[in-house]
């Protein structure tokens, strides 16, 4: 059976009320534990396991702490969220914490007063939280979903031409065309979002808003057009690649200068067009 995740809230101590469409199965699973309500919808709150993970201690051990916390009540009621696995009916396979609960556990995982090291890590793990919190309200609306779903037909198509572009390539004397599709991934990217390493690209779409969808978009179809347009005229495959690049510089400093990045900070601004 595949797990699923509940979260199990309360108005008051040994009254569960639980989320809609919640089988009864789960109203036993509170009988070794105090119930706690959900933090603040607008609370952005990450997992135990991410917070173990980040401070290189196992799960288990974690979970341990922070049961034995909430049971002494040092980590409040409006602080976590109780996590249930449809495999784990009898103790929660996980928590939910919010900032302010992580940095209270911090000294009793680490023993002493936590590195300013580890404090910045977990500062970006709530900030990397955020972002997807923030993502799940804008991936409800339709023009999220219109660009999304425009998005990927723009990438299958330049995909297809990057596919001739490599035999074109080969045919020309390349050694090295199997890279072509990661070359030009990466010279779309750098054009649009030059502040971002190329580990950071991994999984890019579905962290963006639906103006940058249509942006990145849009660049793509102009990477296609240009190999399309190069191989044409029968150009030297270096000199193609050269005019994607081109074309999708020019691209990113008319947006800079139209002032047509919709406020992002992942888009050029003018200083760095």
């Amino acid at each position: 059976m595949a797990a699923v995740t509940l979260i199990l809230g309360t108005t008051s101590l040994g009254s569960v009320n639980v989320k809609k469409n919640t089988p009864s199965t789960y109203m036993q699973s509170t009988t070794s534990f105090l119930p706690q309500p959900v933090p603040p919808k607008d609370v952005v709150t990450v997992p135990v396991e991410a917070v173990a993970k980040t401070c290189r201690q196992s799960h288990k051990k974690v979970m341990a702490l922070v049961n034995s916390l909430i049971e002494d009540r040092f980590i409040g009621a409006h602080e976590y969220a109780t996590a249930y696995s449809a495999n784990a009916c009898t103790a929660p396979s996980d928590y939910h914490l919010d900032e302010s609960a992580v940095l209270k556990i911090l000294p009793f995982i680490c023993g002493r007063t936590p590195h300013p090291e580890l404090l910045k890590l977990i500062k970006r793990l709530f900030r990397k939280a955020g972002k997807h919190w923030e993502l799940d309200e804008v991936c409800r609306t339709p023009d999220w979903q219109k660009n999304r779903s425009a998005g990927k037909i723009a990438r299958k198509d330049l995909s297809q031409v990057v596919d001739e572009f490599r035999k074109y390539s080969i045919e020309q004397g390349s050694k090295n065309a199997v890279r072509q599709h990661g070359n030009i991934t990466r010279a779309i990217y750098k054009a649009l979002f030059p502040t971002r390493s190329p580990k950071d690209c991994k999984g890019l779409r579905d962290r963006l808003t639906d103006h940058e969808l249509a942006l990145l978009a849009t660049a793509e179809i102009i990477a296609k057009c240009a190999l399309t347009s190069g191989m044409a005229q029968n150009r030297h495959y270096k000199a193609i690649y050269e005019e994607v690049k081109e074309r999708l510089h020019a691209f990113a400093c008319l947006l800079s200068e139209n002032d047509l990045t919709g406020g992002s900070e992942e888009l050029p601004n003018k200083e760095a067009a």
